[in-house]
């Protein structure tokens, strides 16, 4: 059991970009359920359509991009704690 839990956090758990653009990681929970699996990650302030799902044979892929939003013209930041950036 243990080894083949070791084997879904390759296959889920990997975050591996292609390009040298910095990129964050969201966090993901990861279930088994009766009737197969439930992944859920991180991602507060994603735009669904900023989401892209690709499914593999024996993995899926989540990309994407968190952009931060502006409140207003001329507002200095004063704490930057939140990752944007592609995922």
């Amino acid at each position: 059991m243990r080894d083949r839990f070791d084997r879904m956090l390759i296959v889920f758990g990997s975050a591996f970009h292609r390009s040298s653009e910095a990129c964050w990681r969201p966090a993901a929970d990861i279930y088994r359920t009766r009737t197969g699996w439930l992944i859920k990650y991180d991602l507060a302030g994603v735009r669904p359509e900023d989401v892209e799902i690709t499914l593999g044979r024996s993995e899926i892929t989540i990309s994407g991009a968190r952009r931060d939003w502006q409140l207003e013209n001329g507002c200095s930041h004063y704490s930057m704690e939140i990752f944007y950036n592609r995922f």
